[in-house]
């Protein structure tokens, strides 16, 4: 999902983050993104009512979300990806995703254009 919360916008320093659901058993960090932060794994932590994200403790960047609701689903977001670990073509990948969609889009910058992509467009998440 594309969500262009005032959070999500403020966590990444961008106009949205993408976040892509994994089974939380199967999501691991690999050794790079773990030796970024100086060999010291993210911390998930609680940023707002409802939800944890996996933070560095260096620099406060978050890398995940986790909802209360549904603790078997890692979020990450899709620009932490190491690239290595993702399937090799577009169809394998698109096999793997599925409602997709932008939300809250009510939220979103105003100078922002959302893309013509045929996604669904939801006010809130």
């Amino acid at each position: 999902n594309h969500c262009y919360c005032s959070l999500c916008r403020k966590y990444s320093g961008a106009a949205f983050v993408s976040w892509v659901p994994i089974e939380s058993e199967v999501f691991h960090w690999t050794s790079s993104s773990s030796s970024a932060a100086g060999g010291v794994e993210p911390t998930l932590m609680r940023t707002i009512e409802g939800s944890r994200r996996h933070v560095c403790t260096r620099c406060g960047s978050a890398f995940t979300m986790v909802y209360d609701d549904d603790p078997d689903t890692t979020w990450p977001a899709a620009g932490c990806f190491d690239d290595r670990c993702l399937p090799s073509s577009t169809d394998e990948m698109n096999r793997h995703l599925h409602g997709v969609a932008h939300i809250h889009v009510a939220s979103k910058q105003k100078w922002y254009q959302l893309p013509k992509d045929g996604l669904p467009r939801e006010n809130e998440g």
